[in-house]
């Protein structure tokens, strides 16, 4: 078994977390066990830049 990162964005004005709305954009969840995680830092950095004003990234392990 391996474990591999996982990184989730939540937003520091509303605590919501990130995740995908299914049609290309972004949805926001009060709790980080309905949020999606981004696969690599930089992709969760980049996103959040673009979407949020202040934020906070936790990296997490996950089973791949």
């Amino acid at each position: 078994m391996s474990v591999v990162p996982a990184f989730y964005v939540q937003d520091i004005e509303s605590g919501y977390f990130m995740r995908s709305d299914g049609e290309g954009g972004i949805d926001y969840v009060p709790l980080i066990t309905d949020a999606e995680f981004f696969d690599d830092r930089q992709s969760a950095i980049d996103t959040a830049v673009d979407c949020l004003n202040g934020w906070v990234i936790f990296e997490c392990w996950k089973t791949a």
